[in-house]
């Protein structure tokens, strides 16, 4: 029998016929924990902090500009945990925050903000966000944040 080279994929059918019972451990996929969307309308931002998550692995990471494209992805693609920008042009992100919540109670939604006043914070929770974190601390801090999502699960 002929030897799979890893990168040519799964094309033909080939890793499927050459790997009927499993395939090597280095050819496994990574155990995927949790699906998360980034929601911010800066994409070096969420280019940034996707990578800083993936460092991690185990997570699904998609990502949307604004409040819109956030609720219509929550829709589809209905995540364990949204990190939420508030500031985005087309609809903001406590307005996203409501529409999702509603729709999707289950969601996580961490509010990641500049934004540092305690009105922010009021407002941020009255529409249904589960955390409220600086921006600063989203690269930080993803542990607390995926410990949150684990015991709203459990």
């Amino acid at each position: 029998m002929g030897t799979l080279d890893p990168r040519q994929g799964t094309a033909g059918g080939k890793f499927a016929r050459m790997y009927r019972d499993s395939p090597p451990a280095e050819f496994s996929p990574k155990e995927i924990r949790m699906q998360i969307l980034l929601v911010d309308d800066d994409p070096g931002f969420r280019s940034t902090l996707k990578k800083v998550i993936e460092t991690r692995g185990g997570f699904s990471i998609r990502e949307a500009g604004d409040g819109e494209e956030a609720v219509q992805m929550s829709r589809e693609y209905r995540p364990d945990v949204i990190l939420m920008d508030l500031a985005m042009p087309r609809l903001n992100g406590l307005e996203a925050t409501r529409i999702i919540k509603e729709e999707n109670p289950e969601s996580c939604i961490v509010i990641c903000s500049v934004y540092n006043e305690s009105i922010y914070f009021k407002a941020a929770f009255d529409h249904g966000a589960d955390a409220f974190m600086q921006k600063s601390m989203c690269f930080s801090d993803l542990d607390s944040v995926e410990k949150l999502v684990m015991e709203r699960q459990a």
